[in-house]
């Protein structure tokens, strides 16, 4: 148990039992954060306080100097140090005589503006990031009490190297979900590339006349909504077609266009009709067996289906976790299809069809897109474990 009793404590702000700040020999300063989930330490240079901040003193800049004067100390002359280190003669002599005169290699406070923020306030700027990432800098300003403008705590961030990104997108995960897809690549941990590159990977998607993602528009300020800069989409009148289709190592396989609604009686006819033939001819020879893959959508495990799987014993149907659609290949496989997606301006089912498979024999010309993707199957497996059950990056 840590006992202090020190001042400068806190109290109970924000989930934050006790905060306590303390020097420490070195030129640091301890401070110790209790929180209702964690406990952490944060050293801070004590030199920070009244010195110059931001890039002047950062590590990589201090290093750097101290680079310069263990050259120098070593018999280095100074045109030399200035060649190897990139820097120039001038300022190798300057800080050589700076470290002879006073010791220290630190900027010193500069004129202009004070620094508004203290390094116990950056330090804390950083903590509140590591903690909520998803929140803007307003929040942290406003939760922190800052004595800043939120611009300034954005500038801090910065500082930190930690920029602003869009966040990935995902579906909850329950805990029994996790500990599905944990069990299950625990189970395939081992499997190398030579059993996925044998492996049936199947799927529906749904394809729609109107785009699906944004696309990028590059332009000059104060013109987004010049007429050239418009994304335009037509809601109204909007039409889709349900596909199936399969995919293994070699490249993307059979393509149908599903009709009316899909229940577990249509896939039977699509693993009859289209799965079986198509992947005894172009992928899996007979008699080897076949190793599928599909998800767990009711259509999947319906009664009828798994009625035909056990009278076909030569189709070996890999238990899927829940919600495993980022350790299906072929899900980045319709990725890439609807990556420029535009069907023109005739808005039919017949204008998608042809589109759809367009695309898909274009890809059957690039076998190197579908070898890619499912040699990263070990990556994958590897990346839910270390995620304990979570996401992966796929």
């Amino acid at each position: 148990m840590f006992h202090s009793s020190l001042g400068d404590d806190r109290g109970v702000v924000n989930g934050v039992r006790c905060s306590i700040r303390r020097a420490l020999p070195g030129g640091l300063f301890v401070r110790l954060v209790i929180r209702e989930s964690d406990v952490r330490f944060t050293l801070i240079p004590l030199y920070l306080e009244g010195m110059a901040t931001g890039r002047a003193n950062s590590v990589e800049v201090i290093s750097e100097r101290g680079r310069i004067i263990g050259l120098w100390e070593s018999g280095m002359p100074t045109r030399e140090i200035a060649l190897t280190t990139g820097v120039s003669q001038r300022s190798v002599q300057r800080w050589i005589k700076r470290f002879e005169e006073e010791g220290s290699l630190h900027t010193k406070p500069r004129s202009g503006r004070p620094r508004v923020t203290t390094p116990i306030d950056d330090a804390h700027i950083l903590n509140a990031v590591e903690d909520q990432p998803l929140t803007s800098p307003v929040h942290h300003t406003r939760n922190l009490h800052l004595p800043c403008h939120p611009c300034t705590t954005r500038r801090r961030i910065h500082e930190a190297n930690i920029q602003c990104y869009i966040p990935a997108t995902k579906e909850n995960l329950t805990q029994q979900q996790r500990e599905c897809r944990l069990g299950f690549a625990l189970q395939y941990l081992q499997a190398d590339h030579s059993f996925w590159n044998h492996v049936i990977f199947t799927d529906e998607k749904y394809f729609s006349s109107v785009e699906a993602r944004a696309r990028h528009c590059w332009r000059r300020g104060n013109t987004r909504y010049h007429e050239e800069n418009i994304q335009e989409r037509a809601r109204s009148g909007r039409v889709g077609v349900n596909f199936w289709g399969w995919m293994w190592a070699e490249g993307p396989g059979e393509l149908v266009s599903l009709s009316g609604r899909f229940t577990g009686k249509e896939y039977v006819k699509v693993l009859e009709d289209v799965l079986l033939p198509t992947v005894r001819c172009m992928a899996i020879p007979h008699p080897h067996p076949i190793i599928l893959v599909h998800d767990n959508s009711p259509v999947h495990t319906s009664n009828v289906v798994k009625k035909w799987l056990e009278q076909h014993p030569e189709i070996e149907a890999i238990n899927w976790p829940p919600k495993g659609c980022d350790l299906n290949p072929i899900e980045n496989l319709w990725a890439i299809m609807v990556r420029d997606w535009d069907v023109g301006e005739q808005r039919t089912c017949q204008a998608i069809e042809t589109k759809a498979f367009d695309v898909w024999e274009s890809i059957r010309r690039r076998p190197n897109i579908c070898q890619n993707l499912v040699k990263c199957m070990p990556e994958r497996i590897n990346e839910v474990i270390y995620a304990n059950g979570g996401w992966s990056s796929y």
